[in-house]
């Protein structure tokens, strides 16, 4: 009986997490505006090979603002053409970049919208430019951290299905993620496979079920001989009811009588079962097999545990508010850096407003995931924001409703970087304001779009190390 309420409990809550999505991700608020017309004869970036020059020209420009002369002749000189958003066997026009993120241990690549086909074939492809040429073996979403857990697992054991279960959100449950994670499987009986992680609290599949958790989680915390882990199944099982129970008092204001009675009880006995195997992950051998094994697993109750205090925090809160999500994403992150992959260098998937580094994108949430993160990383963290320049996106992969790229606010950040006329093209954001040097805009606040027609304000130097720029956005092609 326990089995079957609690699978109920999982689908109604994935149910609702679909419905959310649109608020969950910001893309709620004003109306989403119809998509303009578009000219003919843009780039086509995903022809099979790196397009010339003058192929690149976009043409009309996606904006009529002309920046001021010294502002021209700054952004001529510093942007580096991104020639193709496929070709995965020649990455010479990604090169440049090898100098800026070879030195960094986390790279963060953001996206103004999830719903972009556009952005996932560009990620795709700097994710197989990261593995191939730079040696990052470690792929982090934003998704659940107890689902890709398990999709990794499966992965690694080369499970025929494990690339088409997969742990992330539906925004991304698109044919340019299924070639990457066909691409993550290819890898995994090589020298160098790219691993799959998660770092976010919420449930983001049907993969993590309590069962699934149990078959995972319980071998590993009965080989330490610990009593306290050796007796867990029913631990994993009540924290996950409870971690459903405690979305469904946040949104629903349901179950909340359950979460209440369960979560204090849950919250100490995580607690103490956490620490108990990460002393047991201490005890392995440094750097074996072994001791990943019980990180990870450690990992995995410190999330059962964060999802309780996400829900409490978030009780009462407007579902756009993130409050509740930014602090436990970045300490996930921070322990898979750590403790997990310690030798190992991390490609970070999710949203622009929470790769920001100090104003999130969401109004009244608090500061962002990369806030934390870089307060502990420093310069080893490197994020780079993509932004859209015309088109359109997706804004709920339930309903596909459909969100148009507003002209372009004059003077504001994607209105610089189309006077260029490029189809896309990448640009480092200086540290420093160079005086006289034409880019003073980005050390000053400036207007961006996010999901092409939500403005914010922000200084682009504070928030990102790198801005990619794509002319055109179209919808994704979505799986069944």
């Amino acid at each position: 009986m326990r089995c079957a309420a609690a699978g109920h409990s999982l689908t109604l809550l994935l149910t609702l997490l679909l419905t959310w999505l649109v608020s969950a991700c910001g893309g709620g608020g004003s109306a989403a505006p119809a998509p303009l017309p578009l000219p003919q004869g843009l780039p086509d970036l995903t022809q099979p090979r790196l397009l010339s020059d003058t192929e690149l020209r976009a043409s009309p420009k996606a904006s009529d603002f002309t920046p001021p002369a010294a502002v021209q002749a700054w952004l001529a000189e510093r942007h580096v053409k991104l020639r193709s958003l496929v070709v995965d066997a020649d990455f010479s026009d990604l090169q440049p970049l090898a100098a800026t993120l070879s030195q960094r241990r986390i790279v963060m690549l953001g996206e103004s919208s999830h719903g972009s086909r556009e952005f996932n074939l560009a990620k795709v492809r700097l994710v197989k430019f990261l593995h191939q040429r730079l040696g990052f073996s470690v792929l982090a979403f934003e998704s659940s951290t107890l689902g890709c857990a398990l999709q990794d697992r499966a992965l690694a054991a080369q499970r025929p299905a494990a690339a088409s279960a997969t742990c992330l959100f539906p925004v991304w449950r698109t044919e340019e993620l299924a070639e990457l994670m066909r691409y993550v499987a290819s890898t995994q009986g090589s020298s160098r496979p790219l691993r799959l992680a998660g770092f976010d609290v919420q449930v983001s599949s049907s993969l993590e079920g309590a069962e699934a958790l149990v078959a995972w989680l319980l071998p590993v915390l009965e080989a330490t001989g610990e009593p306290l882990l050796a007796n867990a199944a029913g631990l994993i099982r009540t924290a996950h009811q409870a971690g459903l129970d405690g979305y469904q008092c946040r949104h629903l204001g349901q179950a909340c009588a359950a979460f209440d009675r369960a979560r204090p009880g849950l919250l100490v006995e995580l607690q103490r079962a956490d620490e108990q195997l990460m002393l047991a992950a201490q005890a392995a051998q440094a750097g074996s097999a072994l001791q990943r094994e019980r990180s990870l697993a450690a990992l995995a109750l410190m999330s059962l545990r964060d999802r309780l205090l996400s829900a409490e925090a978030g009780r009462g809160q407007s579902l756009a508010n993130f409050q509740d999500r930014e602090p436990f994403m970045a300490k996930a992150l921070t322990r898979l850096a750590r403790e997990v992959y310690p030798q190992e260098r991390l490609i970070v998937w999710a949203h622009n407003a929470h790769i920001s580094t100090e104003t999130t994108g969401f109004p009244d949430s608090g500061p962002p995931m990369a806030s934390f993160l870089k307060a502990d990383w420093g310069e080893a963290l490197y994020g780079l924001g993509l932004f859209m320049l015309r088109g359109q996106s997706t804004l709920d992969a339930t309903t596909r409703s459909v969100a148009g790229v507003v002209a372009l606010p004059s003077r504001g950040l994607e209105a610089h970087a189309a006077s260029l006329g490029l189809g896309a093209f990448w640009l480092p954001v200086p540290v420093q304001d160079e005086p006289g040097a034409g880019d003073d805009w980005l050390h000053q606040p400036l207007l961006h779009l996010h999901w092409g027609y939500v403005e914010r304000r922000e200084r682009i130097d504070r928030n990102y190390n790198g801005l990619l720029f794509i002319d055109n956005s179209s919808l994704p092609r979505y799986t069944p």
